[in-house]
């Protein structure tokens, strides 16, 4: 694994430009492709140029009609949203109290989870007190023998995430006993922010002996279909906290890529920087191993607010939401990650398919299935940069005033 992952590096961080393409047309780099896997192809820029020139208007058409359809209806939304009053949140100014109980680490932006999990944290925070909640945030691991009887006076309580904490340890046998004793009176929240994997659906239902509800980052899928089974299944999007007094400048034809290495993510990457060099885009990619962070070979995630200035800069980010074979998880936090920031995603799928009812493909993000979509998205950036400019201006708006912690925060309060 780790002298695998060191030649990985080398392909995309040392080979010169030259020498990596002669590799790609010989198709030497068939072997980093997991089996199974149908995309991507390592189509070559002839053929790749083919296809566009097929189908030259296809995805251009699309991102145009979308934002001429936004903006024949919501011309005036976010001047509503501008002069939207408070008095719908009266009722959370009662100065009730919320408490996070959260994996040890998890707010530390030195750890990787602190920087992976702790912006989509802080952000929760951020929104609870902006509804009017004095927030605690309660540390624990799986080895903590009790909490406090303070901590259980809360109206409501979260758990950061059900997958870390074990149900056969002393946290979820005091959350247990104190739900079904009089003396305490609170709601119990589950937050699941793992994979969508069958095989922790045994875990869950233990959860249900100490709560009933769960918040999930997915709209629309089956796995959320099989909690349903489980659980009163909310859905909220994970979204990380930024730092404010961001600098957004305009669109610039331009991909960033920060990825842990697995599943099929290295042929993607290699495919990337393929198409960003033929297409003459400026492009970074970022690889992250576990097994090369663990020996100190290389580093881990960077922290959340150096990562922020790094990815500002780019017009698009690519985001990989395969889990594995015929399984995607849409609306994890690398959409997020780059989406708050106005940089527009590129979602590469399985399988194409509108990830949420309230975002919209070619407007909010251009859905990538195969090379092909890549490369075509990539080529009409370039000749097409007012539009692009103009869709990360409304991403812009749109985080500034739907998605900031105050609105996501009060909609799971009002669906709680």
């Amino acid at each position: 694994m780790i002298i695998r992952d060191l030649i990985y590096f080398i392909y995309i961080e040392n080979l010169p430009n030259w020498l990596f393409k002669f590799l790609y047309h010989i198709n030497f780099f068939n072997f980093t492709k997991v089996n199974k896997y149908k995309y991507p192809i390592f189509s070559s820029k002839i053929n790749l140029v083919k296809a566009f020139s097929s189908d030259t208007k296809g995805i251009l058409t699309k991102s145009f009609d979308a934002y001429n359809n936004y903006i024949e209806i919501n011309s005036n939304k976010y001047i509503k949203h501008k002069n939207k009053t408070k008095s719908i949140r009266k009722f959370h100014q009662n100065s009730r109290t919320a408490t996070l109980i959260i994996p040890l680490g998890w707010l530390d932006p030195s750890s990787s989870e602190g920087r992976t999990q702790g912006p989509q944290i802080t952000f929760f925070i951020k929104g609870l007190e902006k509804n009017g909640y004095v927030v605690r945030v309660v540390e624990a691991s799986n080895n903590t023998p009790t909490l406090d009887d303070k901590v259980l006076e809360s109206q409501l309580i979260f758990i950061f995430s059900l997958t870390y904490f074990n149900p056969s340890n002393k946290l979820f046998e005091k959350l247990h006993y104190s739900l079904n004793s009089n003396y305490h009176k609170f709601t119990t929240i589950g937050v699941i922010t793992a994979a969508p994997d069958v095989n922790l659906l045994k875990m869950y239902i233990e959860w249900t002996k100490a709560l009933q509800t769960v918040i999930y980052y997915e709209e629309n899928s089956e796995f959320k279909r099989r909690l349903e089974k489980i659980f009163k299944v909310l859905h909220s999007p994970y979204i990380q906290f930024s730092p404010e007094n961001l600098v957004h400048d305009k669109f610039n034809p331009s991909v960033h890529l920060s990825a842990l290495v697995k599943f099929n993510r290295m042929s993607w990457a290699i495919a990337l920087k393929y198409i960003c060099i033929t297409t003459n885009t400026n492009y970074f990619i970022r690889l992250i191993s576990n097994a090369l962070t663990y020996k100190r070979i290389k580093p881990s995630y960077i922290p959340n607010d150096l990562i922020v200035q790094e990815r500002i800069k780019f017009g698009f980010g690519f985001v990989m939401v395969h889990r594995k074979y015929n399984l995607d998880a849409h609306l994890i936090g690398s959409f997020w990650d780059y989406y708050r920031l106005g940089v527009i995603p590129l979602v590469q799928m399985q399988k194409t398919q509108q990830v949420s009812t309230y975002l919209t493909p070619y407007l909010d993000y251009f859905p990538i299935e195969s090379d092909f979509d890549l490369f075509s998205i990539l080529l009409i950036s370039h000749s097409n940069e007012d539009h692009f400019n103009n869709l990360r201006k409304r991403i812009k708006d749109r985080i500034k005033y739907e998605f900031n912690p105050e609105t996501v925060i009060e909609k799971l309060l009002n669906d709680l």
